[in-house]
């Protein structure tokens, strides 16, 4: 700039002349840093921090809300107006919108958990060197609507949410697994009950005394703790299936 008018300066770069001297001005008095733009103070946020421990308490509420259920939870209850993009840039510093994990209404205390990954570990192991026969039982189904909930969880967590009693028609399976082997299974348009979880596993009993003369295997059936594996019913069958050499695993 050294050499040249406000004028030539207007036409090189700067068209104002006032803006050029500004720049001039602040060159001469600050040097480099003096070109810089100063921070600007920008709007002023429309919600406080009590606003917030609010909005993190209802993130890890047993229940999902939108963004836009956010917003609108915040201005009827807060009278704090936020739209939906606005909750959503908050919140994605440490929050993720993801699929909710469910956990069964009876859970395992931690000692119970490791005791029984513990066990399990031994199954697998004698299942390797032949000792026994590993299978694995679960259900699923086909509803009307789709029975996954996503909602906004804790970066590098887990969101999860009891499973409450759920109603309505649908397609259910139930397999049983043996890894690298088979895979058995039965499809039917009414609920699962224990008399049908009993009809299933009296048919795996059956196969399980048969591979018990042929090569001296035990047969181990992993459950999960759904209610019907965990019926009176059922347990009442647990003897009579151990005698045909099925062992039942929770």
């Amino acid at each position: 700039m050294i050499g040249h008018s406000n004028r030539g300066l207007s036409k090189m770069c700067l068209p104002n002349r006032q803006r050029n001297d500004s720049t001039i001005h602040r060159w001469e008095s600050k040097g480099l840093i003096g070109l810089w733009d100063n921070p600007r103070s920008g709007r002023k946020r429309s919600w406080n921090e009590e606003d917030w421990q609010c909005l993190e308490r209802w993130l890890k509420e047993e229940c999902s809300y939108t963004s836009k259920q956010f917003a609108k939870k915040l201005e009827r209850e807060h009278q704090v107006k936020l739209g939906a993009e606005q909750i959503r840039r908050i919140l994605k510093e440490n929050w993720r919108w993801k699929r909710i994990r469910k956990q069964p209404p009876l859970g395992m205390s931690p000692k119970e958990v490791e005791a029984k990954k513990t066990d399990l570990a031994m199954l697998k192991k004698w299942a390797e060197m032949g000792l026994i026969a590993l299978m694995y039982l679960d259900k699923s189904g086909c509803y009307p609507q789709s029975p996954l909930v996503y909602s906004y969880g804790e970066v590098g967590k887990q969101k999860i949410v009891k499973q409450k009693e759920r109603r309505g028609r649908r397609i259910n399976i139930m397999g049983v697994w043996e890894p690298d082997r088979k895979l058995e299974y039965g499809r039917i348009g009414c609920s699962l009950n224990a008399q049908r979880y009993i009809q299933i596993l009296d048919a795996q009993a059956k196969q399980a005394i048969q591979k018990l003369f042929e090569t001296g295997q035990f047969t181990a059936i992993v459950n999960n703790n759904a209610s019907i594996h965990r019926a009176s019913k059922a347990k009442e069958r647990h003897n009579y299936w151990e005698k045909q050499g099925l062992l039942i695993f929770f």
